[in-house]
Protein backbone atom coordinates (compact mmCIF):
# COMPACT_ATOMS: atom_id res chain seq x y z
CA UNK A 1 0.00 0.00 0.00
CA UNK A 2 1.55 3.48 -1.40
CA UNK A 3 -0.90 5.96 0.64
CA UNK A 4 -0.08 7.43 4.08
CA UNK A 5 -1.49 8.91 6.64
CA UNK A 6 1.61 11.32 7.69
CA UNK A 7 -0.12 13.39 10.61
CA UNK A 8 -1.91 10.45 12.05
CA UNK A 9 -1.23 7.85 14.81
CA UNK A 10 0.07 4.44 12.51
CA UNK A 11 1.35 2.34 15.86
CA UNK A 12 5.18 1.95 14.11
CA UNK A 13 7.45 4.70 13.42
CA UNK A 14 6.10 6.21 9.85
CA UNK A 15 6.77 9.83 9.58
CA UNK A 16 10.14 10.39 7.54
CA UNK A 17 12.34 13.24 6.43
CA UNK A 18 11.60 13.33 3.24
CA UNK A 19 7.61 13.17 4.01
CA UNK A 20 8.41 16.50 6.16
CA UNK A 21 10.72 17.74 3.66
CA UNK A 22 7.54 17.22 0.70
CA UNK A 23 5.33 19.24 2.93
CA UNK A 24 7.47 21.89 3.54
CA UNK A 25 8.43 22.35 0.23
CA UNK A 26 4.55 22.88 -0.79
CA UNK A 27 4.43 25.42 1.60
CA UNK A 28 7.54 27.20 1.30
CA UNK A 29 8.91 26.69 -2.01
CA UNK A 30 10.81 24.02 -3.94
CA UNK A 31 13.85 25.68 -3.99
CA UNK A 32 16.44 27.11 -1.12
CA UNK A 33 15.29 30.25 1.11
CA UNK A 34 16.38 31.89 4.55
CA UNK A 35 13.15 32.46 7.03
CA UNK A 36 12.63 36.00 8.98
CA UNK A 37 13.45 33.73 12.17
CA UNK A 38 16.35 34.28 14.73
CA UNK A 39 19.16 36.85 13.21
CA UNK A 40 18.89 35.33 9.58
CA UNK A 41 22.46 34.39 9.23
CA UNK A 42 24.14 37.18 10.21
CA UNK A 43 27.39 37.46 8.77
CA UNK A 44 30.16 38.60 11.42
CA UNK A 45 34.02 39.03 10.36
CA UNK A 46 35.87 37.98 14.07
CA UNK A 47 39.66 37.42 12.05
CA UNK A 48 41.32 37.38 9.00
CA UNK A 49 40.21 33.30 8.71
CA UNK A 50 37.34 33.59 10.48
CA UNK A 51 33.35 34.72 9.68
CA UNK A 52 31.11 33.99 12.69
CA UNK A 53 27.05 32.76 11.31
CA UNK A 54 24.75 33.86 13.56
CA UNK A 55 21.30 31.80 14.18
CA UNK A 56 18.76 31.31 11.77
CA UNK A 57 16.63 28.71 10.07
CA UNK A 58 16.85 27.87 6.19
CA UNK A 59 14.38 25.78 4.05
CA UNK A 60 16.58 24.16 1.17
CA UNK A 61 14.28 21.44 -1.16
CA UNK A 62 11.88 21.21 1.67
CA UNK A 63 14.74 20.44 4.29
CA UNK A 64 14.58 22.55 7.02
CA UNK A 65 17.75 23.54 8.37
CA UNK A 66 18.68 25.45 11.77
CA UNK A 67 21.29 27.32 13.98
CA UNK A 68 19.51 27.99 17.46
CA UNK A 69 18.13 31.36 19.16
CA UNK A 70 21.72 32.63 20.80
CA UNK A 71 23.85 29.68 18.80
CA UNK A 72 27.05 30.71 16.24
CA UNK A 73 28.52 28.53 13.94
CA UNK A 74 32.27 29.86 12.83
CA UNK A 75 32.99 29.27 8.86
CA UNK A 76 36.93 28.93 8.48
CA UNK A 77 38.45 31.18 5.86
CA UNK A 78 41.95 29.78 4.58
CA UNK A 79 44.78 32.85 4.47
CA UNK A 80 44.87 34.82 1.31
CA UNK A 81 48.13 35.32 -0.73
CA UNK A 82 49.88 38.34 -0.88
CA UNK A 83 49.30 40.09 -4.31
CA UNK A 84 46.15 37.95 -4.77
CA UNK A 85 42.37 37.84 -4.61
CA UNK A 86 39.71 34.92 -4.26
CA UNK A 87 36.34 34.44 -3.67
CA UNK A 88 35.23 32.09 -1.00
CA UNK A 89 31.53 30.65 -0.29
CA UNK A 90 30.03 29.77 2.63
CA UNK A 91 27.33 27.30 2.33
CA UNK A 92 24.84 25.46 4.37
CA UNK A 93 25.67 21.60 3.32
CA UNK A 94 23.00 18.68 3.44
CA UNK A 95 24.80 15.27 3.45
CA UNK A 96 23.11 12.15 2.77
CA UNK A 97 25.60 9.03 4.12
CA UNK A 98 24.52 5.30 4.86
CA UNK A 99 25.71 2.82 7.71
CA UNK A 100 24.51 -0.31 9.82
CA UNK A 101 22.90 -0.44 12.58
CA UNK A 102 21.80 -4.12 13.89
CA UNK A 103 22.13 -5.36 10.89
CA UNK A 104 20.22 -2.88 8.96
CA UNK A 105 21.55 -0.45 6.23
CA UNK A 106 20.02 3.22 7.28
CA UNK A 107 20.21 6.88 5.50
CA UNK A 108 21.88 9.38 8.15
CA UNK A 109 21.12 13.40 7.16
CA UNK A 110 23.09 16.11 8.43
CA UNK A 111 23.88 19.45 8.04
CA UNK A 112 27.29 21.54 8.47
CA UNK A 113 28.43 24.60 7.71
CA UNK A 114 30.89 24.43 4.28
CA UNK A 115 33.47 26.91 2.89
CA UNK A 116 34.33 26.70 -0.86
CA UNK A 117 37.70 27.73 -1.81
CA UNK A 118 37.75 30.07 -5.00
CA UNK A 119 40.96 30.29 -7.49
CA UNK A 120 43.36 33.18 -6.81
CA UNK A 121 43.64 35.35 -9.78
CA UNK A 122 45.78 38.75 -9.75
CA UNK A 123 44.91 41.52 -7.52
CA UNK A 124 43.51 43.97 -9.86
CA UNK A 125 41.75 41.00 -11.98
CA UNK A 126 38.16 40.07 -11.25
CA UNK A 127 37.87 37.06 -9.12
CA UNK A 128 34.81 34.25 -10.11
CA UNK A 129 32.95 32.51 -7.76
CA UNK A 130 33.24 28.39 -7.28
CA UNK A 131 30.74 26.30 -8.12
CA UNK A 132 28.95 24.91 -5.01
CA UNK A 133 27.35 21.40 -5.29
CA UNK A 134 24.14 21.65 -6.32
CA UNK A 135 22.20 18.54 -5.78
CA UNK A 136 18.61 17.40 -6.03
CA UNK A 137 17.44 16.08 -2.84
CA UNK A 138 13.91 14.95 -3.88
CA UNK A 139 16.05 12.78 -6.43
CA UNK A 140 17.92 11.30 -3.90
CA UNK A 141 21.28 12.92 -4.53
CA UNK A 142 23.18 12.46 -1.21
CA UNK A 143 25.04 15.97 -1.18
CA UNK A 144 24.11 19.24 -1.73
CA UNK A 145 25.23 23.15 -0.55
CA UNK A 146 22.95 25.97 -0.33
CA UNK A 147 24.85 29.40 -0.50
CA UNK A 148 25.00 32.22 2.18
CA UNK A 149 27.80 34.48 1.44
CA UNK A 150 30.31 35.12 -1.20
CA UNK A 151 33.79 36.33 0.80
CA UNK A 152 35.71 38.35 -1.13
CA UNK A 153 39.53 37.87 0.24
CA UNK A 154 42.36 40.94 -1.14
CA UNK A 155 46.05 40.00 -0.30
CA UNK A 156 45.47 38.90 3.30
CA UNK A 157 42.32 40.07 4.29
CA UNK A 158 38.51 39.33 4.36
CA UNK A 159 37.82 42.51 2.09
CA UNK A 160 33.51 41.91 1.89
CA UNK A 161 31.03 39.12 2.59
CA UNK A 162 28.15 39.45 0.34
CA UNK A 163 24.90 37.67 1.50
CA UNK A 164 23.65 35.48 -1.83
CA UNK A 165 20.23 34.11 -0.33
CA UNK A 166 17.19 34.66 -0.33
CA UNK A 167 14.72 35.67 2.20
CA UNK A 168 11.24 34.57 2.39
CA UNK A 169 8.42 36.71 3.70
CA UNK A 170 5.77 34.86 6.28
CA UNK A 171 2.35 34.00 5.31
CA UNK A 172 0.98 37.36 7.81
CA UNK A 173 3.15 39.50 5.68
CA UNK A 174 2.11 38.72 2.10
CA UNK A 175 -1.66 38.80 3.41
CA UNK A 176 -1.14 41.97 5.07
CA UNK A 177 -0.05 42.88 1.51
CA UNK A 178 -2.72 41.75 -0.01
CA UNK A 179 -5.21 41.30 2.37
CA UNK A 180 -8.73 42.55 4.46
CA UNK A 181 -7.05 45.60 5.94
CA UNK A 182 -6.56 47.16 2.11
CA UNK A 183 -8.69 45.38 0.08
CA UNK A 184 -11.98 44.17 1.26
CA UNK A 185 -12.54 40.48 3.05
CA UNK A 186 -12.60 38.66 -0.34
CA UNK A 187 -9.51 40.37 -1.72
CA UNK A 188 -7.18 37.91 -0.22
CA UNK A 189 -7.23 35.96 -3.42
CA UNK A 190 -6.20 37.87 -6.68
CA UNK A 191 -9.55 37.17 -8.25
CA UNK A 192 -11.59 38.15 -5.15
CA UNK A 193 -9.23 41.76 -5.49
CA UNK A 194 -10.38 42.13 -8.87
CA UNK A 195 -13.58 41.72 -8.21
CA UNK A 196 -13.74 44.35 -5.01
CA UNK A 197 -12.21 46.76 -7.10
CA UNK A 198 -14.76 46.32 -9.77
CA UNK A 199 -17.10 46.32 -7.25
CA UNK A 200 -16.33 49.55 -5.71
CA UNK A 201 -16.56 51.23 -8.39
CA UNK A 202 -19.42 49.44 -9.83
CA UNK A 203 -23.32 50.19 -10.30
CA UNK A 204 -23.13 53.76 -8.73
CA UNK A 205 -20.02 55.41 -10.47
CA UNK A 206 -20.51 52.94 -13.98
CA UNK A 207 -23.86 51.59 -14.05
CA UNK A 208 -25.36 48.60 -13.25
CA UNK A 209 -22.94 46.05 -16.01
CA UNK A 210 -19.95 47.23 -14.07
CA UNK A 211 -20.00 44.73 -11.60
CA UNK A 212 -18.07 41.93 -14.31
CA UNK A 213 -15.02 43.38 -16.23
CA UNK A 214 -16.47 43.03 -19.67
CA UNK A 215 -19.34 45.24 -17.98
CA UNK A 216 -16.96 47.80 -17.15
CA UNK A 217 -15.53 47.93 -19.96
CA UNK A 218 -18.36 47.86 -22.01
CA UNK A 219 -19.72 51.04 -19.96
CA UNK A 220 -16.45 53.37 -20.26
CA UNK A 221 -16.93 52.80 -23.93
CA UNK A 222 -20.60 53.86 -23.89
CA UNK A 223 -19.79 56.96 -21.38
CA UNK A 224 -17.22 58.37 -24.03
CA UNK A 225 -19.34 57.35 -26.85
CA UNK A 226 -21.41 59.19 -29.08
CA UNK A 227 -21.91 62.44 -26.83
CA UNK A 228 -17.77 62.97 -26.62
CA UNK A 229 -16.22 60.99 -29.45
CA UNK A 230 -19.29 60.81 -32.14
CA UNK A 231 -21.81 58.14 -33.42
CA UNK A 232 -19.28 55.84 -33.98
CA UNK A 233 -17.51 54.99 -30.69
CA UNK A 234 -19.42 53.20 -29.01
CA UNK A 235 -17.30 50.42 -30.18
CA UNK A 236 -13.58 50.08 -29.41
CA UNK A 237 -12.86 50.35 -33.01
CA UNK A 238 -15.11 52.97 -33.90
CA UNK A 239 -13.56 54.95 -30.92
CA UNK A 240 -10.09 54.63 -32.42
CA UNK A 241 -11.26 55.81 -35.64
CA UNK A 242 -12.45 58.57 -34.32
CA UNK A 243 -9.77 59.82 -31.84
CA UNK A 244 -7.72 59.54 -35.13
CA UNK A 245 -10.08 61.68 -36.98
CA UNK A 246 -9.99 64.44 -34.28
CA UNK A 247 -6.50 64.63 -34.15
CA UNK A 248 -6.11 64.32 -37.61
CA UNK A 249 -5.98 66.87 -40.91
CA UNK A 250 -5.30 70.13 -38.21
CA UNK A 251 -3.31 68.76 -35.41
CA UNK A 252 -1.43 65.97 -37.90
CA UNK A 253 -1.71 66.97 -41.12
CA UNK A 254 -3.53 65.59 -44.44
CA UNK A 255 -2.93 61.87 -43.88
CA UNK A 256 -3.46 61.87 -40.08
CA UNK A 257 -6.98 61.17 -40.98
CA UNK A 258 -6.35 57.14 -41.35
CA UNK A 259 -4.23 55.12 -38.28
CA UNK A 260 -1.83 54.41 -41.05
CA UNK A 261 -1.31 58.60 -42.31
CA UNK A 262 -0.72 58.80 -38.51
CA UNK A 263 2.19 57.08 -38.27
CA UNK A 264 3.72 57.80 -41.49
CA UNK A 265 3.45 61.51 -40.23
CA UNK A 266 5.06 60.30 -37.00
CA UNK A 267 7.72 58.69 -39.41
CA UNK A 268 8.50 62.35 -40.69
CA UNK A 269 8.54 64.00 -37.15
CA UNK A 270 11.26 61.31 -36.21
CA UNK A 271 13.08 61.58 -39.31
CA UNK A 272 13.40 65.47 -38.91
CA UNK A 273 14.60 64.52 -35.07
CA UNK A 274 16.76 62.33 -36.54
CA UNK A 275 18.53 64.91 -38.72
CA UNK A 276 18.47 67.24 -35.62
CA UNK A 277 20.71 64.57 -34.19
CA UNK A 278 22.98 64.51 -36.91
CA UNK A 279 23.59 68.32 -36.92
CA UNK A 280 24.92 67.57 -33.65
CA UNK A 281 22.65 69.56 -31.46
CA UNK A 282 23.88 67.49 -28.98
CA UNK A 283 27.30 65.64 -28.31
CA UNK A 284 29.00 63.56 -25.66
CA UNK A 285 32.60 64.15 -24.67
CA UNK A 286 34.55 61.93 -22.73
CA UNK A 287 37.04 64.16 -20.18
CA UNK A 288 39.83 61.93 -18.68
CA UNK A 289 42.26 62.47 -15.72
CA UNK A 290 45.51 59.39 -16.18
CA UNK A 291 47.82 58.56 -13.29
CA UNK A 292 46.20 59.64 -10.86
CA UNK A 293 47.05 58.35 -7.23
CA UNK A 294 44.67 57.76 -4.85
CA UNK A 295 45.86 57.12 -1.24
CA UNK A 296 43.60 55.00 1.68
CA UNK A 297 40.77 57.46 1.84
CA UNK A 298 39.39 59.96 -0.68
CA UNK A 299 40.19 61.63 -4.40
CA UNK A 300 38.51 64.88 -4.49
CA UNK A 301 38.74 66.85 -8.71
CA UNK A 302 39.13 70.47 -7.22
CA UNK A 303 36.55 71.96 -10.03
CA UNK A 304 37.97 71.01 -12.88
CA UNK A 305 36.57 73.57 -16.40
CA UNK A 306 34.36 71.29 -18.82
CA UNK A 307 32.84 73.97 -20.79
CA UNK A 308 33.41 73.46 -24.08
CA UNK A 309 33.17 76.34 -27.34
CA UNK A 310 29.52 77.05 -28.77
CA UNK A 311 27.76 74.19 -26.47
CA UNK A 312 26.57 74.11 -22.99
CA UNK A 313 27.02 71.02 -20.29
CA UNK A 314 23.74 69.28 -19.06
CA UNK A 315 24.46 65.85 -17.68
CA UNK A 316 26.72 63.26 -16.38
CA UNK A 317 25.98 60.00 -18.57
CA UNK A 318 28.82 57.89 -17.57
CA UNK A 319 31.84 57.62 -15.05
CA UNK A 320 34.67 54.79 -14.67
CA UNK A 321 37.91 54.33 -13.26
CA UNK A 322 40.20 52.29 -15.28
CA UNK A 323 44.20 50.96 -14.75
CA UNK A 324 45.82 54.24 -15.24
CA UNK A 325 47.86 54.29 -18.52
CA UNK A 326 51.44 54.27 -16.73
CA UNK A 327 51.37 51.25 -14.59
CA UNK A 328 47.92 51.63 -13.17
CA UNK A 329 47.11 48.88 -9.78
CA UNK A 330 44.34 48.40 -8.08
CA UNK A 331 41.27 50.44 -10.24
CA UNK A 332 38.75 48.10 -8.71
CA UNK A 333 39.06 49.54 -5.00
CA UNK A 334 37.61 52.79 -6.02
CA UNK A 335 34.24 53.81 -6.79
CA UNK A 336 32.66 56.88 -7.32
CA UNK A 337 31.04 58.69 -4.41
CA UNK A 338 29.37 61.90 -5.96
CA UNK A 339 30.12 63.25 -9.99
CA UNK A 340 27.86 66.45 -10.69
CA UNK A 341 28.01 69.19 -13.06
CA UNK A 342 28.08 72.60 -10.80
CA UNK A 343 26.47 75.90 -12.14
CA UNK A 344 29.75 77.38 -13.15
CA UNK A 345 30.43 74.45 -15.89
CA UNK A 346 32.73 73.13 -13.77
CA UNK A 347 33.00 69.28 -12.06
CA UNK A 348 32.30 68.33 -8.82
CA UNK A 349 33.91 65.05 -8.23
CA UNK A 350 34.57 62.41 -5.87
CA UNK A 351 36.49 59.13 -6.03
CA UNK A 352 36.87 57.09 -2.69
CA UNK A 353 39.69 54.14 -2.28
CA UNK A 354 37.67 51.02 -0.15
CA UNK A 355 40.79 49.47 0.01
CA UNK A 356 42.20 51.31 3.41
CA UNK A 357 45.77 49.80 3.68
CA UNK A 358 47.21 50.44 -0.29
CA UNK A 359 46.94 53.28 -2.64
CA UNK A 360 45.52 53.20 -6.15
CA UNK A 361 47.08 54.30 -9.49
CA UNK A 362 44.08 54.74 -11.58
CA UNK A 363 42.52 57.20 -14.84
CA UNK A 364 39.29 58.49 -14.35
CA UNK A 365 36.73 59.14 -17.02
CA UNK A 366 33.92 61.22 -17.50
CA UNK A 367 31.31 61.33 -20.30
CA UNK A 368 29.10 64.56 -20.30
CA UNK A 369 26.41 65.28 -22.41
CA UNK A 370 26.52 68.91 -24.04
CA UNK A 371 23.60 70.93 -26.15
CA UNK A 372 24.57 73.36 -28.45
CA UNK A 373 24.59 76.82 -26.98
CA UNK A 374 20.86 77.92 -27.59
CA UNK A 375 19.42 75.13 -28.46
CA UNK A 376 18.05 74.10 -24.40
CA UNK A 377 17.17 77.11 -22.26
Amino acid sequence: MAIDLVTGHAGTDHVSSASAGRYNAGVCGLEKYVLETGQQFAATIESANVIRIASGDAINQGRHITIPQNTYEDADILTGTQGKTRIDVIALRYTKTTQEVGGEVISVESASIAVIKGAEVDSGSTPVAPAINDGDIFNGDVIDDMALYHVLITGLSITSVTPVFTILNNIREINQKIGSENMGTSAPTLTGAIKEIITKIGSTAMGSTSPTITGAVNEIITKIGSTAMGTTATTVTGAIKELVNKIGSTAMGTTATTLTGAIKEHEVDISALQDTMNNQMFKTVVKIWDNVTIGADWYWQSNPSIALTGYRPIGIVGFTVYAASSSGVNPNWCIFQRCYITPADHLDMYVWNQNKSAAAKVQIAVRVLYVKTGIVS
